[in-house]
């Protein structure tokens, strides 16, 4: 489903004489594949408008769009790639399948031949990403453990989020369970993270047998729709 967030308000572009700085609006957080918007004012038939992009943590600037005099529009770089995944109309630049590789902040440069250069306050993008499908592991053979014995019954896990997942174990409407939740980096991306918690159940009892818990699995790019996986544990006398 395709998202699109525009940031609402114009901004005010200041001339670059030492004045004041750029500031910065308030992040804006995409899920990875939606879109999103950065307006800019709508440029005169003089002007060059161009768009800059900085990554986090990278000191370099790149240009990623442009409009020239009369109207010629061009999109450079990794905001070209496939081509057409990035629009620049009036003024407004456009991100349609928004990548990891795009969070960063963005400012728009207005230019004549014959005026100095202003700019736009900067536009902060932090990029959300999916995680796998999260999963369920019994932690016994065929899923049975022994009454009134501590034991982890089940592990949940969601892989590859970013920022990670929230995980919980419930009964019902309570929360169950004295397992802490394990928080590591992904094995392919540092960028990305694993979230792990079992479910350890202090005193289980037979009359407890064949009870279902249900493992509920939050993240923004879930857009507050949780995921849900039910597990059943067989509980064998002593």
């Amino acid at each position: 489903m395709i998202y699109k967030l525009i940031l609402c308000s114009l901004h005010i572009l200041h001339a670059v004489n030492g004045r004041r700085g750029q500031s910065y609006l308030p992040v804006q957080d995409i899920v990875s594949g939606d879109e999103v918007s950065f307006p800019c004012i709508t440029p005169g038939d003089d002007d060059y408008i161009k768009w800059k992009f900085q990554a986090n943590g990278s000191d370099i600037v790149i240009d990623a769009g442009l409009v020239y005099p009369g109207g010629i529009v061009t999109v450079f770089s990794q905001f070209d790639l496939p081509p057409g995944r990035s629009t620049l109309i009036n003024g407004v630049f456009t991100i349609t399948d928004v990548q990891l590789k795009d969070e960063g902040d963005y400012w728009c440069e207005i230019s004549t031949v014959s005026a100095p250069s202003v700019l736009s306050d900067k536009h902060p993008l932090h990029v959300w990403i999916t995680p796998q499908e999260p999963v369920v592991t019994g932690l016994h053979v065929n899923g049975s453990i022994l009454e009134h014995t501590e034991s982890p019954v089940a592990r949940c896990s969601s892989k590859a989020g970013k920022p990670h997942s929230d995980i919980r174990w419930m009964n019902g409407t309570t929360g169950v369970g004295i397992g802490q939740p394990v928080v590591e980096k992904n094995s392919i991306s540092d960028q990305l993270w694993d979230i792990s918690l079992d479910l350890v159940l202090e005193n289980p009892s037979q009359f407890g047998d064949q009870h279902e818990f249900q493992c509920v699995i939050s993240h923004p790019a879930y857009k507050g729709v949780d995921k849900v996986i039910t597990f059943s544990v067989d509980v064998l006398a002593t």
